[in-house]
């Protein structure tokens, strides 16, 4: 029917932020893969993830079946992971020059 909502038509706060991003960021995204001018329509903006699931600004669930092309091959915020990754930003971020962290 006409007067039903589509699944796209509920994205009213995706619509909102890349009405905004686009104002800022070329093609209103930070991946050229993604440019949305040649492949039209609204991407989807989310607000928060875990394992396998992303949840977008507007409040649906999806399943990330890209998990970042590889580096999140074990999901999103995986709590293992987020250890070692809390310890390596107590320690330091950058030094600019030879660490043992990377020996291991």
């Amino acid at each position: 029917m006409a007067s039903e909502q589509t699944a796209l038509d509920s994205h009213d706060l995706s619509r909102e932020y890349f009405d905004r991003a686009q104002r800022i960021t070329p093609g209103g995204v930070h991946s050229p893969v993604r440019a949305f001018k040649s492949v039209g329509g609204t991407p989807v903006f989310f607000a928060a993830a875990q394992g396998a699931t992303m949840t977008s600004v507007d409040g649906r669930e999806y399943i990330d079946f890209c998990q970042s092309f590889g580096p999140l091959m074990l999901g999103h915020r995986d709590p293992e992971v987020s250890v070692v990754v809390r310890e390596a930003v107590e320690t330091a971020w950058s030094v600019g020059a030879c660490e043992p962290y990377r020996l291991n």
